[in-house]
Protein backbone atom coordinates (compact mmCIF):
# COMPACT_ATOMS: atom_id res chain seq x y z
CA UNK A 1 0.00 0.00 0.00
CA UNK A 2 1.32 4.00 -0.81
CA UNK A 3 -0.60 5.51 2.27
CA UNK A 4 -0.18 4.30 5.51
CA UNK A 5 -3.08 3.37 7.58
CA UNK A 6 -3.76 3.23 11.32
CA UNK A 7 -4.69 0.37 12.74
CA UNK A 8 -5.58 -0.45 16.35
CA UNK A 9 -5.19 -3.81 17.83
CA UNK A 10 -7.47 -5.42 20.44
CA UNK A 11 -5.42 -7.80 21.89
CA UNK A 12 -4.17 -8.55 25.64
CA UNK A 13 -1.10 -10.63 24.68
CA UNK A 14 1.91 -9.23 23.44
CA UNK A 15 3.56 -11.86 21.56
CA UNK A 16 0.48 -12.56 19.77
CA UNK A 17 0.32 -8.74 18.58
CA UNK A 18 3.62 -8.52 17.60
CA UNK A 19 2.63 -11.75 15.20
CA UNK A 20 0.33 -9.46 13.74
CA UNK A 21 2.33 -6.81 13.36
CA UNK A 22 4.85 -8.96 11.60
CA UNK A 23 2.84 -10.80 9.33
CA UNK A 24 1.24 -7.40 8.06
CA UNK A 25 4.99 -5.45 7.41
CA UNK A 26 5.07 -8.55 5.20
CA UNK A 27 2.49 -7.77 3.02
CA UNK A 28 4.43 -4.49 2.67
CA UNK A 29 1.35 -2.67 4.41
CA UNK A 30 2.65 0.65 5.69
CA UNK A 31 0.81 1.16 8.70
CA UNK A 32 1.19 2.66 12.47
CA UNK A 33 -0.52 0.93 15.20
CA UNK A 34 -2.00 0.86 18.65
CA UNK A 35 -2.37 -1.57 20.75
CA UNK A 36 -5.55 -1.78 23.43
CA UNK A 37 -6.17 -4.24 26.48
CA UNK A 38 -9.44 -2.99 28.26
CA UNK A 39 -12.75 -1.31 27.01
CA UNK A 40 -11.79 2.19 27.97
CA UNK A 41 -8.72 2.15 25.73
CA UNK A 42 -10.64 0.47 23.45
CA UNK A 43 -12.90 3.33 23.47
CA UNK A 44 -10.46 5.95 23.31
CA UNK A 45 -8.36 4.42 20.73
CA UNK A 46 -11.07 4.84 18.76
CA UNK A 47 -11.81 8.33 19.68
CA UNK A 48 -8.66 9.62 19.05
CA UNK A 49 -6.29 7.39 17.24
CA UNK A 50 -9.26 7.44 14.63
CA UNK A 51 -8.55 3.81 13.18
CA UNK A 52 -8.66 2.61 9.20
CA UNK A 53 -9.02 -0.67 11.14
CA UNK A 54 -9.37 -2.79 13.94
CA UNK A 55 -7.59 -6.03 14.80
CA UNK A 56 -9.74 -7.73 17.59
CA UNK A 57 -9.29 -11.10 19.73
CA UNK A 58 -11.96 -13.06 20.79
CA UNK A 59 -11.45 -13.53 24.58
CA UNK A 60 -10.03 -10.57 26.56
CA UNK A 61 -9.87 -9.92 30.74
CA UNK A 62 -12.87 -7.71 30.73
CA UNK A 63 -14.85 -8.45 27.42
CA UNK A 64 -14.71 -10.02 24.62
CA UNK A 65 -14.68 -9.42 20.81
CA UNK A 66 -18.98 -9.70 19.77
CA UNK A 67 -18.68 -6.33 22.26
CA UNK A 68 -15.60 -4.87 20.74
CA UNK A 69 -17.75 -5.23 17.43
CA UNK A 70 -20.84 -3.27 19.04
CA UNK A 71 -18.75 -0.19 20.68
CA UNK A 72 -17.04 0.04 17.49
CA UNK A 73 -19.94 -0.13 15.59
CA UNK A 74 -21.60 2.84 17.64
CA UNK A 75 -18.35 4.97 17.28
CA UNK A 76 -16.96 4.04 13.80
CA UNK A 77 -19.47 1.59 11.93
CA UNK A 78 -18.06 2.37 8.72
CA UNK A 79 -14.29 1.23 10.12
CA UNK A 80 -13.45 -2.66 9.28
CA UNK A 81 -13.18 -5.08 12.20
CA UNK A 82 -11.65 -8.38 11.82
CA UNK A 83 -11.29 -10.81 14.02
CA UNK A 84 -8.13 -12.50 15.04
CA UNK A 85 -8.34 -14.95 17.22
CA UNK A 86 -7.76 -18.76 17.96
CA UNK A 87 -9.81 -21.74 17.66
CA UNK A 88 -13.43 -20.58 17.24
CA UNK A 89 -16.69 -22.85 15.92
CA UNK A 90 -17.64 -22.22 13.21
CA UNK A 91 -20.76 -21.58 14.27
CA UNK A 92 -19.34 -18.39 15.98
CA UNK A 93 -17.47 -17.39 12.79
CA UNK A 94 -20.55 -17.48 10.87
CA UNK A 95 -22.31 -15.38 14.00
CA UNK A 96 -19.74 -12.49 14.20
CA UNK A 97 -19.79 -11.76 10.29
CA UNK A 98 -23.71 -11.60 10.09
CA UNK A 99 -23.09 -9.25 13.02
CA UNK A 100 -21.19 -6.90 10.83
CA UNK A 101 -17.41 -8.41 11.15
CA UNK A 102 -15.51 -8.22 8.05
CA UNK A 103 -13.48 -10.90 8.30
CA UNK A 104 -11.84 -13.37 10.64
CA UNK A 105 -8.18 -14.99 10.71
CA UNK A 106 -7.43 -17.77 12.92
CA UNK A 107 -3.77 -16.78 14.63
CA UNK A 108 -2.09 -20.33 13.45
CA UNK A 109 -3.20 -18.58 9.96
CA UNK A 110 -1.92 -15.50 10.04
CA UNK A 111 -1.11 -15.55 6.33
CA UNK A 112 -4.43 -14.87 5.63
CA UNK A 113 -4.57 -11.45 7.59
CA UNK A 114 -2.60 -9.28 5.47
CA UNK A 115 -4.66 -9.96 2.04
CA UNK A 116 -7.77 -9.60 4.49
CA UNK A 117 -7.04 -6.25 6.11
CA UNK A 118 -6.86 -5.43 1.93
CA UNK A 119 -9.68 -7.16 1.01
CA UNK A 120 -11.53 -5.44 3.98
CA UNK A 121 -10.03 -1.68 3.07
CA UNK A 122 -10.73 -1.68 -0.77
CA UNK A 123 -14.42 -2.73 0.46
CA UNK A 124 -14.78 0.07 2.59
CA UNK A 125 -13.39 2.21 -0.14
CA UNK A 126 -15.76 0.61 -2.39
CA UNK A 127 -18.62 1.33 0.13
CA UNK A 128 -17.83 4.83 0.23
CA UNK A 129 -17.76 5.45 -3.41
CA UNK A 130 -21.16 4.01 -3.61
CA UNK A 131 -22.17 6.03 -0.97
CA UNK A 132 -20.53 9.26 -2.33
CA UNK A 133 -22.30 8.32 -5.68
CA UNK A 134 -25.78 7.52 -4.11
CA UNK A 135 -25.82 10.90 -2.56
CA UNK A 136 -24.78 12.81 -5.69
CA UNK A 137 -27.86 11.28 -7.73
CA UNK A 138 -29.57 12.26 -4.80
CA UNK A 139 -28.71 15.77 -5.03
CA UNK A 140 -28.66 15.39 -9.06
CA UNK A 141 -32.57 13.70 -8.89
CA UNK A 142 -33.48 16.89 -5.92
CA UNK A 143 -32.67 19.09 -8.41
CA UNK A 144 -33.83 17.63 -11.47
CA UNK A 145 -37.22 17.68 -9.81
CA UNK A 146 -36.47 21.25 -9.20
CA UNK A 147 -35.57 22.29 -12.42
CA UNK A 148 -38.94 20.46 -13.85
CA UNK A 149 -40.74 22.29 -11.71
CA UNK A 150 -39.69 25.64 -12.30
CA UNK A 151 -39.69 24.78 -16.01
CA UNK A 152 -43.32 24.02 -15.89
CA UNK A 153 -43.63 27.21 -14.31
CA UNK A 154 -41.42 28.80 -16.39
CA UNK A 155 -43.11 28.18 -19.24
CA UNK A 156 -46.59 28.79 -18.47
CA UNK A 157 -45.98 31.70 -16.98
CA UNK A 158 -43.31 33.30 -19.29
CA UNK A 159 -45.43 32.65 -22.20
CA UNK A 160 -48.83 34.47 -20.35
CA UNK A 161 -45.96 37.13 -19.08
CA UNK A 162 -44.76 37.64 -22.73
CA UNK A 163 -48.31 37.29 -24.27
CA UNK A 164 -49.53 40.35 -22.39
CA UNK A 165 -47.77 43.28 -23.74
CA UNK A 166 -47.49 42.17 -26.96
CA UNK A 167 -51.61 41.46 -27.11
CA UNK A 168 -51.61 45.13 -25.74
CA UNK A 169 -49.48 46.16 -28.39
CA UNK A 170 -51.51 44.24 -31.34
CA UNK A 171 -55.03 45.86 -29.27
CA UNK A 172 -53.35 49.10 -29.78
CA UNK A 173 -52.15 49.19 -32.83
CA UNK A 174 -55.45 48.43 -34.09
CA UNK A 175 -56.73 51.47 -32.10
CA UNK A 176 -54.34 53.51 -33.24
CA UNK A 177 -55.15 53.34 -36.97
CA UNK A 178 -58.61 53.98 -36.55
CA UNK A 179 -58.03 57.11 -34.97
CA UNK A 180 -54.59 57.82 -36.90
CA UNK A 181 -56.19 61.89 -37.01
CA UNK A 182 -56.63 62.16 -33.76
CA UNK A 183 -53.01 63.28 -32.45
CA UNK A 184 -54.12 63.37 -28.55
CA UNK A 185 -55.45 59.49 -28.85
CA UNK A 186 -52.30 58.76 -31.20
CA UNK A 187 -50.02 60.67 -27.85
CA UNK A 188 -51.95 58.23 -25.62
CA UNK A 189 -51.66 55.31 -27.33
CA UNK A 190 -47.96 55.39 -28.08
CA UNK A 191 -47.28 56.07 -24.42
CA UNK A 192 -49.13 53.24 -23.17
CA UNK A 193 -47.31 51.26 -26.17
CA UNK A 194 -44.06 52.60 -24.90
CA UNK A 195 -45.41 51.27 -21.63
CA UNK A 196 -45.90 47.77 -22.53
CA UNK A 197 -42.24 47.50 -24.76
CA UNK A 198 -40.50 48.93 -21.41
CA UNK A 199 -42.45 45.51 -19.68
CA UNK A 200 -41.78 43.16 -22.29
CA UNK A 201 -38.21 44.90 -21.96
CA UNK A 202 -38.24 43.87 -18.61
CA UNK A 203 -39.38 40.76 -18.33
CA UNK A 204 -37.26 39.81 -21.47
CA UNK A 205 -34.09 40.85 -18.99
CA UNK A 206 -35.21 38.84 -16.31
CA UNK A 207 -35.74 35.73 -18.14
CA UNK A 208 -31.67 36.11 -19.69
CA UNK A 209 -30.60 36.99 -16.03
CA UNK A 210 -32.56 33.74 -14.80
CA UNK A 211 -30.92 31.87 -17.67
CA UNK A 212 -27.68 33.13 -17.17
CA UNK A 213 -27.60 32.31 -13.40
CA UNK A 214 -28.77 28.54 -13.91
CA UNK A 215 -26.43 27.53 -16.99
CA UNK A 216 -23.51 29.48 -16.36
CA UNK A 217 -20.25 28.94 -14.38
CA UNK A 218 -19.26 31.11 -11.28
CA UNK A 219 -16.50 33.30 -13.19
CA UNK A 220 -14.17 35.12 -10.00
CA UNK A 221 -11.81 37.74 -10.70
CA UNK A 222 -11.39 41.68 -8.91
CA UNK A 223 -14.11 43.59 -8.31
CA UNK A 224 -14.62 47.68 -7.42
CA UNK A 225 -17.38 47.16 -5.75
CA UNK A 226 -17.91 51.00 -5.44
CA UNK A 227 -17.41 51.34 -9.51
CA UNK A 228 -19.98 48.63 -9.72
CA UNK A 229 -22.39 50.24 -7.52
CA UNK A 230 -21.99 53.45 -9.51
CA UNK A 231 -22.52 51.55 -13.03
CA UNK A 232 -25.82 49.73 -11.56
CA UNK A 233 -27.11 53.21 -10.11
CA UNK A 234 -26.12 54.82 -13.82
CA UNK A 235 -28.18 52.03 -15.79
CA UNK A 236 -31.35 52.77 -13.68
CA UNK A 237 -31.27 56.33 -14.69
CA UNK A 238 -34.23 55.77 -17.14
CA UNK A 239 -36.83 54.93 -14.17
CA UNK A 240 -38.99 57.47 -13.49
CA UNK A 241 -38.50 57.37 -9.87
CA UNK A 242 -34.94 57.57 -10.17
CA UNK A 243 -34.70 61.34 -9.61
CA UNK A 244 -37.10 60.90 -6.51
CA UNK A 245 -35.09 58.68 -4.32
CA UNK A 246 -31.99 59.77 -2.84
CA UNK A 247 -29.04 56.84 -3.10
CA UNK A 248 -26.57 56.65 0.01
CA UNK A 249 -23.55 54.52 -0.25
CA UNK A 250 -21.02 53.79 2.73
CA UNK A 251 -18.30 51.06 1.61
CA UNK A 252 -15.23 49.83 3.90
CA UNK A 253 -13.06 47.52 2.23
CA UNK A 254 -10.55 46.16 4.23
CA UNK A 255 -9.50 43.14 1.57
CA UNK A 256 -9.98 43.19 -1.92
CA UNK A 257 -13.26 41.83 -2.94
CA UNK A 258 -13.00 38.58 -5.62
CA UNK A 259 -16.06 37.33 -6.67
CA UNK A 260 -18.73 37.01 -9.39
CA UNK A 261 -18.91 40.36 -11.06
CA UNK A 262 -21.93 40.07 -13.25
CA UNK A 263 -24.16 38.01 -10.91
CA UNK A 264 -22.86 40.79 -8.23
CA UNK A 265 -24.54 43.20 -11.10
CA UNK A 266 -27.42 41.32 -11.24
CA UNK A 267 -28.46 40.94 -7.77
CA UNK A 268 -27.66 44.46 -7.47
CA UNK A 269 -29.21 46.00 -10.00
CA UNK A 270 -32.77 43.81 -8.78
CA UNK A 271 -32.51 45.30 -5.10
CA UNK A 272 -31.73 48.68 -6.19
CA UNK A 273 -34.45 48.66 -9.09
CA UNK A 274 -36.81 47.87 -6.25
CA UNK A 275 -36.08 50.38 -3.71
CA UNK A 276 -36.47 52.83 -6.51
CA UNK A 277 -39.73 51.77 -7.45
CA UNK A 278 -41.27 51.33 -4.18
CA UNK A 279 -40.55 54.50 -3.01
CA UNK A 280 -43.63 56.18 -0.77
CA UNK A 281 -44.50 59.45 -2.53
CA UNK A 282 -46.03 60.84 0.59
CA UNK A 283 -42.79 61.25 2.70
CA UNK A 284 -41.32 64.41 2.44
CA UNK A 285 -37.56 62.89 1.94
CA UNK A 286 -37.46 59.53 -0.09
CA UNK A 287 -33.85 57.43 0.20
CA UNK A 288 -31.83 54.52 0.05
CA UNK A 289 -29.11 53.35 1.86
CA UNK A 290 -25.99 50.94 0.70
CA UNK A 291 -23.89 49.63 3.21
CA UNK A 292 -20.73 47.54 2.00
CA UNK A 293 -18.44 45.88 4.13
CA UNK A 294 -15.74 43.20 3.01
CA UNK A 295 -13.37 41.98 5.61
CA UNK A 296 -13.59 37.80 6.71
CA UNK A 297 -16.92 38.01 4.41
CA UNK A 298 -18.95 40.14 2.23
CA UNK A 299 -21.93 42.06 3.75
CA UNK A 300 -23.50 43.83 1.95
CA UNK A 301 -27.18 45.91 3.49
CA UNK A 302 -29.95 48.02 1.41
CA UNK A 303 -32.12 49.85 3.45
CA UNK A 304 -34.78 52.20 2.27
CA UNK A 305 -37.55 54.18 3.89
CA UNK A 306 -40.05 53.04 0.83
CA UNK A 307 -44.03 51.43 0.83
CA UNK A 308 -42.67 48.26 2.65
CA UNK A 309 -43.56 44.53 2.18
CA UNK A 310 -47.03 43.63 3.52
CA UNK A 311 -46.74 40.76 6.24
CA UNK A 312 -49.20 38.18 4.17
CA UNK A 313 -46.41 38.78 1.45
CA UNK A 314 -43.11 38.55 2.75
CA UNK A 315 -43.05 34.99 2.88
CA UNK A 316 -43.75 34.52 -0.77
CA UNK A 317 -41.22 37.00 -2.07
CA UNK A 318 -38.71 34.49 -3.31
CA UNK A 319 -41.13 32.56 -5.41
CA UNK A 320 -40.19 32.57 -9.23
CA UNK A 321 -42.64 34.47 -10.97
CA UNK A 322 -44.68 36.19 -7.70
CA UNK A 323 -46.01 39.51 -8.23
CA UNK A 324 -46.79 41.26 -4.63
CA UNK A 325 -47.78 44.51 -5.83
CA UNK A 326 -49.58 46.19 -8.81
CA UNK A 327 -46.90 48.12 -9.15
CA UNK A 328 -44.25 44.97 -10.43
CA UNK A 329 -43.58 45.59 -14.02
CA UNK A 330 -41.49 42.42 -14.30
CA UNK A 331 -42.57 38.96 -14.35
CA UNK A 332 -41.66 38.37 -10.88
CA UNK A 333 -38.29 37.13 -11.30
CA UNK A 334 -35.98 39.56 -9.96
CA UNK A 335 -36.16 38.55 -6.02
CA UNK A 336 -36.02 34.83 -7.13
CA UNK A 337 -33.28 35.17 -9.18
CA UNK A 338 -31.58 37.44 -6.55
CA UNK A 339 -31.65 34.97 -3.94
CA UNK A 340 -30.23 31.96 -6.39
CA UNK A 341 -27.21 34.36 -7.38
CA UNK A 342 -26.84 34.42 -3.71
CA UNK A 343 -27.29 30.70 -2.81
CA UNK A 344 -25.24 29.88 -6.25
CA UNK A 345 -22.57 31.97 -4.02
CA UNK A 346 -22.64 30.46 -1.55
CA UNK A 347 -24.10 33.00 0.65
CA UNK A 348 -27.41 33.54 2.32
CA UNK A 349 -30.13 36.62 2.02
CA UNK A 350 -32.37 37.91 4.87
CA UNK A 351 -35.48 40.35 4.06
CA UNK A 352 -37.08 42.07 6.63
CA UNK A 353 -39.59 44.87 6.15
CA UNK A 354 -42.22 47.12 8.30
CA UNK A 355 -45.60 48.13 5.68
CA UNK A 356 -45.61 52.00 5.21
CA UNK A 357 -41.81 52.06 6.81
CA UNK A 358 -39.73 50.64 4.74
CA UNK A 359 -37.53 47.15 3.90
CA UNK A 360 -33.96 46.19 4.96
CA UNK A 361 -32.07 43.98 2.46
CA UNK A 362 -29.03 41.87 4.02
CA UNK A 363 -26.66 39.93 2.04
CA UNK A 364 -23.49 37.49 3.37
CA UNK A 365 -21.75 36.17 0.65
CA UNK A 366 -18.52 34.47 1.50
CA UNK A 367 -14.90 35.95 0.50
CA UNK A 368 -14.35 33.34 -2.73
CA UNK A 369 -10.64 33.08 -4.12
CA UNK A 370 -9.71 31.97 -7.76
CA UNK A 371 -8.30 28.91 -8.40
CA UNK A 372 -5.42 29.68 -10.34
CA UNK A 373 -5.24 33.06 -10.04
CA UNK A 374 -4.54 34.16 -13.36
CA UNK A 375 -3.01 36.83 -14.74
CA UNK A 376 -5.04 39.83 -15.11
CA UNK A 377 -2.85 42.20 -16.90
CA UNK A 378 -2.85 39.49 -20.01
CA UNK A 379 -6.33 40.41 -20.43
CA UNK A 380 -6.91 43.79 -20.63
CA UNK A 381 -9.94 44.91 -22.89
CA UNK A 382 -7.28 46.79 -24.68
CA UNK A 383 -5.07 43.45 -25.61
CA UNK A 384 -8.25 41.14 -25.73
CA UNK A 385 -9.48 44.14 -28.49
CA UNK A 386 -6.40 44.32 -30.34
CA UNK A 387 -5.15 40.99 -30.38
CA UNK A 388 -9.12 39.91 -31.78
CA UNK A 389 -8.17 42.35 -34.41
CA UNK A 390 -4.66 41.80 -35.43
CA UNK A 391 -3.58 38.25 -36.29
CA UNK A 392 -1.48 36.66 -39.55
CA UNK A 393 -2.81 33.08 -38.46
CA UNK A 394 -6.28 32.14 -38.09
CA UNK A 395 -8.99 29.18 -37.62
CA UNK A 396 -12.40 28.65 -36.04
CA UNK A 397 -12.93 25.49 -34.21
CA UNK A 398 -16.73 24.27 -33.08
CA UNK A 399 -17.15 21.89 -30.30
CA UNK A 400 -20.52 21.89 -28.10
CA UNK A 401 -22.33 24.88 -28.33
CA UNK A 402 -18.87 26.45 -28.21
CA UNK A 403 -16.95 28.23 -30.97
CA UNK A 404 -12.82 29.09 -30.20
CA UNK A 405 -10.98 31.34 -32.78
CA UNK A 406 -7.36 30.62 -32.32
CA UNK A 407 -4.83 32.76 -33.70
CA UNK A 408 -0.80 33.80 -33.01
CA UNK A 409 -0.64 37.70 -33.07
CA UNK A 410 2.14 38.69 -35.66
CA UNK A 411 4.58 40.31 -32.78
CA UNK A 412 3.80 38.00 -30.10
CA UNK A 413 5.26 34.60 -28.98
CA UNK A 414 1.48 33.58 -27.66
CA UNK A 415 -0.96 31.26 -28.97
CA UNK A 416 -4.58 33.04 -28.24
CA UNK A 417 -8.11 30.93 -28.01
CA UNK A 418 -11.01 33.12 -27.85
CA UNK A 419 -13.82 30.98 -26.93
CA UNK A 420 -17.29 32.32 -28.05
CA UNK A 421 -20.97 30.54 -26.28
CA UNK A 422 -24.28 31.06 -28.91
CA UNK A 423 -26.27 31.09 -26.21
CA UNK A 424 -24.32 33.93 -24.06
CA UNK A 425 -23.37 36.24 -26.92
CA UNK A 426 -22.47 38.39 -23.69
CA UNK A 427 -19.13 37.19 -22.37
CA UNK A 428 -16.14 36.23 -23.85
CA UNK A 429 -13.59 33.66 -22.30
CA UNK A 430 -9.69 34.13 -23.26
CA UNK A 431 -7.19 31.33 -22.95
CA UNK A 432 -3.51 32.08 -23.68
CA UNK A 433 -0.18 29.74 -24.36
CA UNK A 434 2.26 31.49 -23.65
CA UNK A 435 5.78 30.04 -24.27
CA UNK A 436 8.91 31.12 -22.42
CA UNK A 437 12.42 29.76 -22.29
CA UNK A 438 10.53 26.52 -24.50
CA UNK A 439 7.88 25.65 -21.83
CA UNK A 440 3.80 26.70 -22.18
CA UNK A 441 2.13 28.21 -19.48
CA UNK A 442 -1.90 28.30 -19.88
CA UNK A 443 -3.84 31.14 -18.18
CA UNK A 444 -7.17 31.81 -19.20
CA UNK A 445 -9.68 34.76 -17.97
CA UNK A 446 -13.20 36.05 -18.91
CA UNK A 447 -14.75 39.45 -19.79
CA UNK A 448 -17.93 40.70 -20.66
CA UNK A 449 -18.40 42.02 -24.26
CA UNK A 450 -19.90 45.43 -23.00
CA UNK A 451 -16.41 46.03 -21.48
CA UNK A 452 -14.90 45.94 -24.95
CA UNK A 453 -17.14 48.71 -26.37
CA UNK A 454 -14.31 50.83 -28.37
CA UNK A 455 -13.53 47.48 -30.35
CA UNK A 456 -15.15 46.02 -33.19
CA UNK A 457 -15.93 42.40 -32.54
CA UNK A 458 -17.34 40.97 -36.14
CA UNK A 459 -16.97 36.80 -35.11
CA UNK A 460 -19.52 37.53 -32.11
CA UNK A 461 -22.30 37.61 -34.87
CA UNK A 462 -25.21 34.28 -35.40
CA UNK A 463 -22.97 33.55 -39.26
CA UNK A 464 -20.18 32.36 -37.63
CA UNK A 465 -20.37 29.22 -39.15
CA UNK A 466 -20.58 30.53 -42.71
CA UNK A 467 -17.33 31.95 -42.57
CA UNK A 468 -14.56 29.95 -44.89
CA UNK A 469 -12.22 29.43 -42.14
CA UNK A 470 -14.44 27.36 -40.30
CA UNK A 471 -13.42 23.67 -39.43
CA UNK A 472 -15.74 21.31 -37.39
CA UNK A 473 -13.85 20.16 -34.96
CA UNK A 474 -14.32 18.30 -31.61
CA UNK A 475 -13.42 20.84 -28.70
CA UNK A 476 -11.04 18.65 -26.65
CA UNK A 477 -8.96 18.60 -30.04
CA UNK A 478 -9.25 22.55 -30.29
CA UNK A 479 -7.16 22.18 -26.56
CA UNK A 480 -5.14 19.62 -28.00
CA UNK A 481 -4.29 21.73 -31.51
CA UNK A 482 -3.64 24.57 -28.97
CA UNK A 483 -1.46 22.82 -26.65
CA UNK A 484 0.57 21.01 -29.02
CA UNK A 485 1.29 23.96 -31.25
CA UNK A 486 -0.42 22.74 -34.37
CA UNK A 487 -0.60 25.09 -36.33
CA UNK A 488 -4.43 25.19 -37.38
Amino acid sequence: MESKINILILEDVWEDAYLIEKSLKKEHISFDSLLVETREDFVEGIKQFAPDIILSDHSLPQFDSEGALQISQKFCPETPFILVTGTVSEEFAVTILKKGASDYVLKDHLTRLGPAVLQALEQKKLREQKKAAEQALYRQNEELIKINAELDQFVYSASHDLRSPITGLIGLLGLAKKHEHDLDLLREYHQKMQFSINRLDIILSEILDYSYNARQDIRLETIDIKSLINKCLRNLKHLPEYKKVEPRVTIKESVQLISDQHRLSVMLSSLIKNAIQFYDSSKHSSFFRIDVSVSDSVVITLEDNGIGIKSSVLPNVYKMFYRGSSQSQGAGLGLYITQEIVTKLGGEINITSVQDQGTLVKVVLPLLQPTDGPDRSLFTPEVIGKLISQYDKAGYLKGQDVVCKIFKPNSMDTWYCINMNPADMESIWCIAVIEEAGRRQVKVCSTLRNELESFTLPFLGLHIERDRHFKPINAQEAYEKLLSGEVV
